[in-house]
């Protein structure tokens, strides 16, 4: 068989993939531990280099990666704390981690490094799809319990929960297999879930909603 005459596989659009990106995770780290550094610039540095710093220092001119003494030329008044010792990063990790993967349904959840989880929510999306109500789209009900039908939260269908890459044709049609609409229940369960992470564990987050790990990174 010619080679060039193969087509390349379909993609899977119907999967609905999550991408948790937490906010300066190891700043964000030593800031619950102690929140009196919350209000100031602070750099984690590892040796000679800050590993992170939050989005007060940024405001400053302070970047990650960069030398700690530019780090304190361009910001004399950046605190700064040791974070060689990765213990608190991982144990907060995996905490978190734990947390996003109680609400998975299928057990596909993947922790990249510290700071970033991926999950595939397709059989959530799938079991939303049914239970929309096209009639009310401002008055919906997102299902986290396939057992327990009170269990979930209010949401308003009629627009995406957070920013939109790209947009969608007008005279699409939201049929049950539509990509816009499947996307739309995800935008809505990720904006639960860094909720949920900031009001109980008091970390912040972007989160990518894409059928694919890749369009994920575009978008979180």
């Amino acid at each position: 068989m010619d080679q060039s005459s193969r087509k390349p596989p379909k993609r899977k659009e119907d999967r609905v993939i999550l991408q948790f990106d937490y906010d300066c995770f190891y700043a964000q780290v030593v800031e619950n531990r102690n929140p009196a550094l919350k209000s100031r610039p602070l750099g984690i540095k590892q040796k000679n280099i800050l590993a992170t710093c939050n989005y007060n220092a940024r405001k400053r001119g302070v970047r990650k990666l960069m030398l700690v003494s530019e780090a304190m030329e361009i910001c004399p008044e950046l605190a700064l704390v040791e974070g060689e010792d990765l213990t608190p990063f991982r144990d907060v990790s995996k905490i978190l981690f734990n947390f996003l993967r109680s609400y998975s349904w299928n057990n596909k959840v993947e922790r990249l490094g510290f700071d970033e989880v991926f999950m595939d929510v397709t059989d959530i999306v799938d079991f939303n799809m049914f239970c929309i109500n096209r009639l009310s789209m401002a008055d919906s009900f997102f299902c986290l319990s396939r057992e327990d039908p009170e269990q979930g939260f209010s949401c308003d269908l009629t627009s995406i929960a957070g920013c939109v890459i790209g947009s969608r044709d007008s005279g699409e049609q939201l049929d049950d297999n539509c990509i816009y609409l499947r996307l739309l229940l995800g935008s809505h369960l990720a904006q639960h879930l860094r909720l949920r992470l900031e009001t109980e564990f008091s970390y912040t987050s972007t989160c990518g909603v894409a059928t694919n790990k890749l369009l994920n990174r575009t978008s979180a």
